[in-house]
């Protein structure tokens, strides 16, 4: 996309009647460098970009001399060429490349704060997340502040901690669920509590049934884990002493939970020479998997548990690119769906793509443990059966 940032710059500098010399002291910058913007050498810093659309009183994409459908033409070109880039380091230059040109895209300040490895650089993107940030994508900035928390140095956790966090007490979620008991909202107070305990299992609950740290990354200390996840989803449901993963096999909620703890139940029990028992298990999987994608559009989903019984949630059929950043998949279109939260004050959204939801079967990296079934005549007819989903032709209606 040519940009017409270097006649602009010009063009505003002297309808404002300034120098060159007079804008470089506005932005403590020398004249020289002011010329180099003016003939299209360098572009200015993005940090400065806002001051100086600010300062001549328009916005940036104004600024850089770019239609809104022009800048959305190249947007969607390099979210097509970052979705293709697998190595770290052409992906980590390609998000900066995309950052200069779009410094307040909040998607990619997001992804770089996730990979540079620059502190530096993480605590001023962490900051412009902060700034930039709308509510529809605000989940992105707890994500970056636990980065950078994650990387910082010992003696400015504390500050940071103090700045960005609060105690479990004073959380938001808590302290509503309090108000509406204190007030008798019970209707209010209900579906808040019920909200919490749902966060509470998937956010602190569940990750923390394994010793995760290196030397407890076992085949045996995992499977504890996943087979509590699946007992305490089966415990709640009262759907125990069923199937070895699916409980009565009707998907809901608990739909993504249910197959992620499959695949690592089975993947362990393949890692401890339980081959037979992998496989029944991987069975199972596959079974829920196919139930959920022939559901209908416009399905209600719930937890089916009495303490869960609030929340409800919409299947939406679609369309989508492959979440799998390589070149394999080009610009393949798969089958998704999105589950959407029709319970007010409950924010509740998750994507499925057909091709995204079997890829530990596909995927070795990170799932070594299954490579003793990989090639299981078994285990290829699972895949088989849940790569059928892929194609729109088939696609349940």
């Amino acid at each position: 996309m040519k940009l017409k940032i270097a006649d602009n710059i010009r063009k505003y500098r002297k309808e404002a009647g300034l120098t060159q010399e007079n804008l470089a002291e506005r932005f403590g910058v020398s004249f020289q460098a002011v010329s180099r913007w003016e003939n299209g050498t360098t572009y200015p810093d993005i940090e400065l970009l806002p001051a100086i659309a600010e300062f001549f009183g328009v916005g940036i994409d104004e600024l850089m001399g770019a239609t809104k459908e022009e800048r959305k033409k190249a947007s969607d070109h390099y979210y097509l060429r970052l979705n293709r880039t697998v190595d770290p380091k052409e992906r980590l230059a390609l998000l900066h490349e995309i950052h200069r040109e779009y410094p307040k895209d909040a998607t990619i300040i997001w992804n770089l704060c996730s990979v540079t490895e620059d502190l530096e650089e993480k605590r001023k993107l962490t900051d412009l997340l902060i700034e930039v940030c709308e509510d529809d994508n605000r989940i992105y900035v707890p994500q970056a502040i636990g980065w950078l928390i994650n990387a910082e140095q010992e003696d400015r956790v504390e500050a940071l901690l103090k700045k960005h966090t609060v105690e479990l007490e004073l959380c938001r979620e808590m302290r509503l669920e309090e108000r509406y008991r204190y007030r008798k909202e019970w209707e209010k107070y209900e579906l808040n509590k019920q909200n919490n305990l749902r966060k509470a299992l998937l956010d602190l609950v569940f990750p923390r049934l394994v010793k995760d740290y290196p030397e407890k990354i076992d085949a045996e200390n995992s499977l504890f884990a996943s087979q509590m996840r699946i007992s305490v989803i089966d415990l709640l449901t009262g759907k125990t002493n069923m199937n070895h993963v699916s409980g009565d096999g009707i998907p809901d909620l608990w739909y993504p939970v249910r197959l992620q703890a499959g695949f690592r139940l089975s993947a362990q029990l393949a890692a401890l020479g339980e081959s037979e028992k992998a496989l029944d298990v991987l069975e199972d999987i596959t079974a829920l998997y196919e139930a959920f994608w022939n559901l209908p559009d416009q399905t209600i989903l719930t937890y089916r548990t009495p303490v869960l019984d609030k929340i409800e949630a919409r299947l939406h059929k679609c369309r989508m690119p492959s979440p799998i950043a390589s070149p394999n998949y080009n610009n393949a279109q798969f089958n998704a769906r999105t589950l959407h939260s029709i319970t007010d004050g409950v924010d509740f959204h998750h994507p499925f793509w057909s091709v995204w939801d079997y890829s530990p079967l596909v995927l070795r990296l990170g799932w070594e443990w299954f490579d003793s079934i990989r090639f299981h005549p078994r285990y290829l007819a699972c895949i088989a059966r849940m790569k059928y989903f892929e194609t729109e032709d088939i696609f349940p209606q």
